[in-house]
């Protein structure tokens, strides 16, 4: 079983991937190596102690990886092999926020309203200093493709770049209020459901692939 590790870094423009054995996520850390910052944290752990108030500060750097992999079920196979990279699971997140008429290149999976379909697994790196997300999400799901046409999308369009920049500031200001890592992820999720149709209208245009 194979899956692809992808991280991206929007603020350097940089886009990198590393593909490996899921069954040896060791992997899932030299990606982590290789990048040197990241701006992202778009689906943060919520609540996790010892990660949670990194990942609040506006300036903290965060890593995501995503794993790809057949199943929900081969997910949770690979379980133990993250915890023994160092990355635990958050069993509390089973889930992305789903999209009504969610989109997918994949035509079983295009215009579904199934929630089934945003389903995902999450680990977190055990190292506070480096907050580091694995999301493991099933090929061709509308989570597992839009976390590919985020970035490209990105990299494409400078003026959502901006938006995305200033939102990230805004809830960033928002949550270090409380210091809770849940009002900056809900701060951000108005933008980010304008933002999922904006994204694929360009795809549409572009005739995108993942």
């Amino acid at each position: 079983m194979h899956g692809i590790l992808r991280h991206q870094a929007f603020h350097h423009g940089e886009d990198r991937f590393i593909q490996g054995n899921v069954d040896d996520l060791a992997c899932a850390a030299a990606a982590a190596d290789v990048v040197q910052s990241h701006e992202r944290a778009d689906y943060a752990v919520e609540r996790r102690e010892g990660i949670a108030d990194a990942y609040a500060r506006a300036n903290a750097d965060a890593i995501d990886i995503q794993v790809t992999v057949e199943s929900i079920a081969a997910a949770d196979e690979i379980s133990e092999s993250l915890l023994s990279a160092g990355y635990p699971r958050i069993n509390d997140i089973i889930s992305d926020e789903p999209k009504p008429d969610a989109r997918s290149t994949v035509e079983a999976y295009d215009h579904s309203i199934d929630s089934v379909l945003w389903h995902k697994r999450i680990h977190a790196s055990a190292d506070p200093g480096r907050p580091t997300c694995v999301h493991v999400r099933v090929e061709g799901w509308p989570n597992q493709q839009f976390a590919l046409l985020f970035v490209d999308w990105l990299t494409a369009e400078s003026a959502a770049r901006a938006e995305y920049l200033a939102v990230k500031q805004e809830a960033a200001r928002a949550a270090s209020a409380d210091d809770d890592i849940s009002v900056y992820v809900e701060a951000k999720e108005p933008w980010f459901s304008g933002a999922y149709r904006r994204a694929w209208e360009w795809a549409d245009a572009v005739g995108w692939q993942p």
